[in-house]
């Protein structure tokens, strides 16, 4: 089964994902636990990173990282893979989906551009249905923008559903220079299924206005205390 590493067991699947059940990212019903491991070395690259599902019901575990066919990229030293971690269901399946957060991900030559991997839940087990998908900056990119070091796109992730039901996703970047200010940082908003991007920052209103005004170094005080 696709996303399983070596000698572990799979989940046993579902007739169908069930609505309601948060976490489940099998479908079973029973809520799944997830474990990052972001200083984890991988396939020799130190502090690549892994994340560690146990499905609930004990129907077995499943050890996630940039080695397997299903999850993008590759384990590089210090990616730390799960340093950061959501769920929510993205395309209103019913079964749960899981968010990554690696934002020490090199993009190209970009050092510490940062990503963001959404790994889809299915009945036959997490990452082995829909494909992943990747959220990183770029011009024709998920994210849109422009690459820069150190923006560390994926340093704190959240994400569920709105009052409507609508899903939603949003993704910290604390590096981003907004204008010329340097570090100012940026969140990025990622809603419904069709995953429409927005960008927020403090010098933005495209969600309602956000207090104060565009700093120096202020995207990473942001993220102290929260998205």
């Amino acid at each position: 089964m696709a996303g399983l590493a070596v000698g572990q067991t799979p989940a046993a699947a579902a007739v169908a994902c069930p609505s309601g059940t948060e976490s489940d990212f099998n479908g079973d019903g029973t809520r799944d636990t997830v474990i990052a491991d972001p200083e984890a070395t991988v396939g020799g690259a130190e502090r690549a990173g892994s994340v560690h599902v146990v499905y609930g019901g004990g129907k077995g575990t499943l050890e996630l990282t940039q080695a397997l066919a299903s999850v993008p990229d590759v384990p590089e030293p210090g990616d730390q893979f799960g340093f950061s971690l959501a769920v929510y269901d993205a395309n209103l399946d019913g079964c749960s989906d899981l968010v990554v957060g690696i934002p020490y991900e090199d993009i190209g030559t970009v050092q510490d551009g940062g990503s963001v991997h959404l790994l889809y839940g299915a009945t036959t087990g997490l990452g082995s249905g829909v494909a992943a998908k990747e959220f990183y900056q770029g011009t024709g990119n998920p994210l849109g923008g422009g690459q820069e070091a150190q923006d560390w796109t994926g340093y704190a992730v959240a994400a569920g559903k709105t009052s409507g039901g609508t899903p939603f996703l949003l993704i910290g970047e604390p590096g981003e220079d907004v204008g010329t200010v340097q570090d100012a940082g940026m969140i990025h908003y990622i809603h419904g299924t069709a995953q429409t991007v927005l960008g927020i920052n403090q010098d933005t209103d495209n969600a309602g206005a956000v207090h104060s005004i565009v700093e120096t170094n202020e995207g990473p005080r942001v993220l102290r205390t929260g998205i």
